[in-house]
């Protein structure tokens, strides 16, 4: 099914699964009987908030968001003189996938970027497949490859349009000490600005969960200044989730602050985690 771990189609698929048991075990009058007593059943009563209760598909929104940067790659014209270098464009791409999204605004500004560069559908897709292989290379600077670098760049690659065959061909090519094409995605000198975390830390280091306090003490460490609110003065806000739709997340995004996934703030900074 399409929307597969959507609410819709797990209920759908339930009920088909219950379908076939029942015919099987104890025939169609089970289904009957099931039936007639789940009329009785009285609704559970549900406190009237004025939040919605929704739930969130991620997978979704990362189809969504790969069909959208997929459309603007085909906007482009299919072949051109290609440029010497795209390190403008891999930098802009960087600075849009800081928070594992791509927003309408940011797409705008990488086609904008890649016509004015002249750069055609071919060497789009190289510079996204560049940019994978370069982000491969980072995480395995240490030599080892943790499992959330590595869901963190299979979502970047789906993102990116990038096949899951080339993932794994750059992994088996993959080394660790070579310097990035684009020379992206490096530490950087964060010292001095404000940042603000949201949501519950995914990470950890040597097998412990980042918690809070400790978070804040390592971009304390790092020479950040630690906020515990979203003002017009923060310069950085760290999303545990990127889908977050916290508080935080919705005032960051009405002020145009920095949005940050986890994974790419500790690289920023230098952290290693598992």
């Amino acid at each position: 099914m399409a929307e597969h771990h959507s609410a819709r189609a797990d209920a759908h698929a339930a009920a088909a699964l219950l379908t076939r048991c029942l015919s099987r075990v104890a025939g169609l009058d089970a289904i009957a009987e099931l039936s007639d007593s789940t009329r009785l059943a009285a609704w559970p009563r549900v406190r009237v908030t004025a939040r919605p209760l929704v739930r969130r598909d991620s997978s979704l929104r990362r189809e969504v968001a790969e069909t959208y940067i997929g459309r603007l790659v085909s906007r482009l014209p299919r072949h051109g003189r290609t440029p010497p270098e795209t390190t403008a464009y891999l930098e802009l791409l960087d600075r849009a996938l800081e928070d594992r999204r791509v927003s309408e605004s940011e797409g705008d500004a990488l086609f904008a970027l890649a016509t004015m560069a002249g750069l055609s559908q071919t060497d789009v897709h190289a510079a996204h497949e560049m940019y994978v292989r370069d982000l491969i290379r980072v995480a395995l600077a240490d030599g080892l490859l943790s499992e959330p670098e590595r869901t963190d760049i299979d979502e970047v690659r789906t993102l990116l349009g990038v096949s899951e065959e080339l993932l794994r061909e750059c992994l088996r090519r993959a080394e660790p000490d070579a310097a990035p094409a684009g020379d992206v995605r490096t530490r950087e000198d964060l010292r001095g600005r404000t940042v603000c975390f949201t949501g519950e830390l995914i990470s950890s280091i040597d097998g412990v969960r980042i918690e809070r306090p400790h978070a804040e003490h390592l971009a304390a460490e790092s020479g950040l200044t630690v906020k515990s609110g979203v003002s017009k003065k923060l310069d950085l806000l760290v999303l545990a989730d990127p889908d977050s739709m916290s508080g935080k997340a919705r005032k960051a995004r009405e002020l145009g602050i920095r949005l940050m996934a986890e994974p790419v703030f500790w690289a920023k900074i230098g952290v290693r985690v598992d």
